[in-house]
């Protein structure tokens, strides 16, 4: 049932990005939006693969793939929110900000014992342990959305 509601918010959401993305194509706001859309679609998606995964090297690519998504999410809002309020990003720490923070995260992915620890097999599917970036990641997830929030 859940990974029905799961799949059922990602469709929601891919046909809104289908319907922002393809109304106005050639609008920075509309394609910006339409980021954020799709990385939001991804990832109730990718969870929804995780919950399903049988074996540990299934569920571990769903959960890198989780977390790519979540860590996109934030960076894809904040990146829309400058947009939107049309702000200059023409400095290079708008670089750092939208780039390299966000790849920093996504590669410590494919660390081991950095953001997964591990992943094992539980009663009611894959159970995961977090490593120590986990923390500074949730900082990130709501210093981003904070930050876009206020723009």
């Amino acid at each position: 049932m859940i990974n029905t509601a799961l799949i059922a918010v990602s469709l929601i959401n891919f046909i809104l990005a289908f319907f922002v993305y393809f109304r106005n194509s050639k609008d920075t706001v509309s394609v910006s939006f339409t980021l954020f859309i799709l990385s939001a679609a991804l990832w109730p998606f990718s969870i929804a693969f995780f919950r399903g995964s049988e074996n540990i090297p299934v569920a571990l690519f769903w959960d890198r793939i989780i977390y790519i998504c979540g860590t996109l999410v934030p960076a894809s809002f904040l990146y829309f929110a400058y947009i939107f309020t049309k702000k200059d990003l023409s400095s290079w720490i708008y670089s750092v900000v939208f780039f390299a923070i966000p790849l920093f995260f996504m590669s410590s992915l494919f660390y081991p014992n950095i953001f997964i620890s591990n992943i094992s097999s539980g009663q009611i599917g894959p159970v995961v342990n977090l490593g120590f970036l986990y923390p500074y990641w949730i900082i990130y997830f709501i210093v981003y959305f904070a930050w876009g929030t206020l723009e």
